[in-house]
């Protein structure tokens, strides 16, 4: 028979896990405004870029080497304090994500001349248009004939193909 230690019988006394606070706030605790989170984000970028992590929540103290990790983390342990999609279960920190998301559940208002595809944001509309019926191509390789829509796919080719940084 494998015996419990006390700590794991009651889940009160138990350790908490590693990068984990126990004194976080309470659901239902006052939402902070805007402009506190942007001014604690900028506080917090500083204390992240000299501890080596890049993504910091706007909540609490913990901070994340991806944005993937950080948007776990909030999804967990601040659910509350973020804006609920009313038609799925997607949370986000700000209001104008949410409404761009909220975009996604209607139908499509942006049709496309050339071939009628249709699209729920403009500014999808202008990237399928700029990639899919857009014939400039004004950046050119200097080691090969190949020539790119935009810079980043030049620069990206050169890596890849000639070993150029």
């Amino acid at each position: 028979m494998v015996e419990e230690s006390p700590a794991a019988a009651d889940p009160q006394k138990a350790e908490p896990r590693p990068g984990r606070r126990r004194d976080r706030p309470q659901a239902g605790a006052a939402v902070p405004d805007v402009k506190q989170l942007r001014k604690k984000r900028k506080q917090q970028e500083a204390i992240s870029l000299a501890s080596g992590n890049r993504f910091s929540c706007l909540f609490c103290t913990d901070s994340f080497a991806s944005s993937i990790a950080l948007h776990q983390h909030c999804n967990s342990e601040h659910p509350l304090k973020l804006q609920p999609c009313p038609h799925c279960e997607k949370r986000f920190l700000y209001r104008s994500s949410l409404r761009l998301h909220i975009s996604t559940h209607q139908e499509p208002r942006f049709c496309c001349q050339d071939c009628g595809q249709r699209f729920s944001a403009n500014s999808d509309l202008r990237k399928h248009r700029m990639f899919r019926h857009s014939a400039a191509c004004d950046f050119a390789c200097d080691v090969c004939p190949r020539a790119f829509k935009f810079k980043w796919l030049l620069e990206r080719h050169r890596r890849r193909v000639h070993d150029a940084c």
